[in-house]
């Protein structure tokens, strides 16, 4: 009997100590965004800031986002105050839901807000413990709203969602590459380097005719000076970024463009492997940035005039050659965009200095960078290797 007392009193004191979860919250109770936008207005001095979610069966039935706008399945809505906070704080008053922000997963950024008020924003993101530092950045041309509400009407997922899968799989055209939060802070912090974020549009194709319904595009790279949004490199100089800083590129290659050469003389790659190494050295007290990219590539197709179909010695040869040199040209036309126009270092070469000559950068280097970069001499060399020489590649044999 008196063990029977004693679980008794000890079951029910349990019972009082253990009362759930004390921060539980319904599903149906919460706005679960998966993207963010954000603009700014010089001229008022005013930051917008536009979310989107999508909404449960609950509260689609219930008719929770009716103050915002639909688009494809995603609740968009916008606040406008003077501060990125008071904006924030003002979301949070036009839905009746609590806003959660774990399954953020991008954060779009205008070009204004990106030359006036990058700072603030990446400072704003990380005191915030709320939204995950691993939610990937990009900018886009015009204002972060507009994109937002823009949609593909032929795939039927949120723009948020598309964006951001569109940003996941930009590295394997070498287009551009992800980057979060926490990289964009890290790029900020590291000397002799500078950010480099993707870049996203909206084109409109003819089969298209309503000004909300336009397909989004990754294929450019956004190049920043410090904090501020200084311009944007186009494919081939976004090609050649990946290139001189060696990220992985899986993508395809050809010898020539087919508006300045005839398609017989038009070799076909597949790039499956790629490396650069970047060398500092000081020469005569000048510094100087050495760049050696070795690439391996599958040839895809090529045209012969002999009409066999075993590639000879001379004619891989050719075709490597051909290679290096499209390459080439696209580092070359990355580093005079980054050197002579946007004078900004987003390949790290003042890092590089940095971790070899230290003292040097600290007390010469560093202060005078911004100076000697954009006359800095860079020599490039480039190996290319077509691996799949040893195959047959036949001809379209027609009787």
């Amino acid at each position: 009997m008196k063990k029977k007392i004693v679980f008794l009193a000890l079951f029910t004191f349990i019972s009082l100590i253990l009362q759930g979860c004390w921060d539980y919250m319904e599903y149906e109770d919460m706005v679960q965004l998966i993207a963010l936008g954000i603009d700014y207005d010089k001229d008022s001095n005013e930051t917008t800031v536009t979310f989107q979610y999508i909404p449960t069966a609950e509260q689609s039935h219930n008719g929770e986002g009716s103050q915002g706008s639909s688009t494809q399945d995603g609740v968009i809505y916008s606040a406008t105050d003077k501060t990125l906070f008071c904006a924030l704080l003002n979301l949070t008053n036009q839905t009746s839901k609590y806003i959660f922000w774990g399954y953020l997963k991008i954060i779009i950024v205008g070009e204004e807000a990106a030359k006036y008020k990058m700072r603030d924003l990446i400072e704003h993101f990380n005191r915030t413990p709320a939204i995950r530092d691993t939610a990937y950045l990009v900018i886009t041309s015009g204002k972060a709203e507009d994109t937002l509400n823009t949609y593909d009407v032929h795939y039927p997922m949120p723009s948020g969602e598309q964006i951001y899968n569109l940003t996941a799989l930009s590295k394997d055209t070498a287009a551009a590459y992800p980057v979060s939060i926490q990289d964009f802070a890290a790029m900020l912090a590291i000397p002799g380097l500078e950010a480099a974020v993707p870049h996203v549009t909206s084109v409109n194709p003819k089969l298209q005719s309503e000004k909300s319904e336009a397909a989004h595009r990754i294929s450019s790279i956004a190049v920043f000076k410090k904090d501020q949004f200084m311009g944007l490199l186009d494919e081939q100089e976004s090609l050649g970024y990946s290139w001189i800083t060696g990220k992985p590129a899986r993508t395809f290659k050809v010898s020539e463009e087919s508006e300045k050469a005839d398609t017989q003389d038009i070799f076909y790659y597949r790039v499956d492997r790629a490396k650069s190494k970047i060398k500092a050295e000081m020469n005569d007290g000048k510094p100087v940035i050495h760049i050696h990219v070795t690439v391996s590539a599958e040839l895809r197709k090529y045209y012969s005039h002999k009409g066999s179909n075993i590639l000879l010695p001379e004619d891989i040869k050719i075709m490597e050659m051909k290679l290096s040199e499209s390459i080439r040209s696209d580092i070359e036309a990355a580093l005079k965009k980054s050197q002579k126009q946007l004078q900004s270092d987003i390949f790290g070469f003042g890092f590089t200095f940095y971790r070899k000559y230290t003292r040097l950068w600290q007390t010469e280097l560093e202060d005078h960078w911004e100076d000697i970069f954009p006359n800095l001499e860079v020599n490039v060399k480039v190996d290319a290797k077509v691996e799949n020489t040893n195959q047959n590649i036949r001809r379209l044999i027609i009787k």
